[in-house]
């Protein structure tokens, strides 16, 4: 994980499996939710790889709780893979 300050702005770049790794490495109730955050206290979260790999349901509700928590207060951008996207096979299959 890559963190930066760009201009004011607090930046993290991460991959959807180290995020996965990192929240399912917290071994209590309230050290996940300091993870959670950590991330959601960011202005800037990139998750890249989200769609290339399959999630098992412990996982893919990881990365909803993180998705959830920060379109509360900033836009989302999401980079997939363009037939999983357009076949919306993502959010049926993978986060289902």
């Amino acid at each position: 994980m890559n963190y930066r300050r760009l201009r004011g702005y607090t930046c993290l770049y991460t991959t959807a499996s180290a995020l996965v790794i990192d929240l399912g490495a917290q071994d209590s109730r309230l050290a996940l939710q300091r993870k959670l955050t950590y991330y959601e206290s960011k202005d800037f979260l990139i998750i890249n790889e989200i769609g290339y790999l399959s999630f098992d349901c412990k996982a893919a509700d990881f990365i909803f709780e993180i998705v959830n928590r920060c379109t509360k207060n900033w836009q989302l951008a999401l980079r997939l893979i363009w037939h999983l996207w357009t076949g919306r096979k993502f959010f049926q299959e993978r986060l289902a």
